[in-house]
């Protein structure tokens, strides 16, 4: 399996890691993961800086990746209708808490598409590309890159139910969480992305599934780890673990 996806993608396979490839997490926690994982993927390629809880677009040129291209799009249109004279910067926790929603432009449908119900939707199309469903599309960009995740219509006790995606290959979604655990049961340090994917995990909750294998000792490791998460990734983490909170408070 390629190592080196995306962290957004890596994260939504750890939380569909599960027998049956449903999610592990309820919609709203892993919004708030996908949504915090698309802003780290712009953080790492200077398209967009953060600083005392405000996000700053950076003017780099556009990403090629869909996903990354379409959230910029809407940063770009939010800049639009700041006040003139006001702070230029876009609050993060607004922008982790409009992710984690449902709506077309919202995390889950910038990777998996948009799923209406008893009907599949793989996504708008917009001339010859997709826009949104990045972990489904991937196979019809590239025959190397075959899709991460595949439809699946959900059944109920009165017959069909809504759509969903799972895994394409339920093996693959636990990957990314083995890696972290056999480098923390080795010793050995994380580097920055398995240590933001593993800081997502436990602010979202899904550490209770994904790290379960590690010992009192190496999770006192990880936490010791991740004092040397990038500064930014770590306030980007924290305004991530307010939102959760809150959403945890309202219910």
């Amino acid at each position: 399996m390629d190592t080196s996806l995306p962290l957004a993608d890596e994260f939504w396979l750890s939380a569909h890691n599960r027998p049956d490839g449903y999610s592990l997490l309820k919609d709203r926690a892993l919004g708030i993961g996908l949504g915090t994982a698309l802003l780290a993927e712009l953080l790492w390629v200077d398209h967009i800086r953060l600083s005392d809880g405000l996000l700053f677009l950076t003017g780099a040129p556009w990403p090629a990746d869909d996903a990354l291209f379409e959230l910029l799009v809407l940063m770009y249109e939010e800049e639009q209708l700041l006040p003139r004279h006001g702070p230029a910067g876009q609050k993060v926790i607004d922008w982790i808490s409009f992710l984690a929603g449902d709506g077309p432009d919202r995390a889950r449908s910038l990777l998996e598409g948009t799923l209406q119900g008893g009907r599949y939707a793989p996504g708008r199309e917009i001339g010859s590309s997709y826009a949104g469903g990045r972990i489904i599309h991937r196979g019809r960009l590239s025959r190397r890159n075959p899709p991460l995740a595949i439809p699946h219509q959900r059944r109920s006790l009165l017959g069909r139910g809504a759509w969903v995606h799972v895994p394409a290959h339920i093996n693959d979604a636990g990957w990314p969480s083995a890696r972290i655990t056999t480098t923390l049961q080795r010793g050995e340090p994380l580097d920055a992305h398995h240590l933001t994917l593993a800081a997502l995990y436990i602010v979202t909750g899904l550490d209770r599934d994904t790290l379960n294998p590690l010992t009192s000792g190496e999770r006192a490791m990880l936490q010791d780890q991740l004092i040397y998460l990038p500064a930014v990734l770590g306030e980007l983490i924290d305004h991530a673990g307010s939102v959760m909170s809150k959403q945890v408070m309202t219910g």
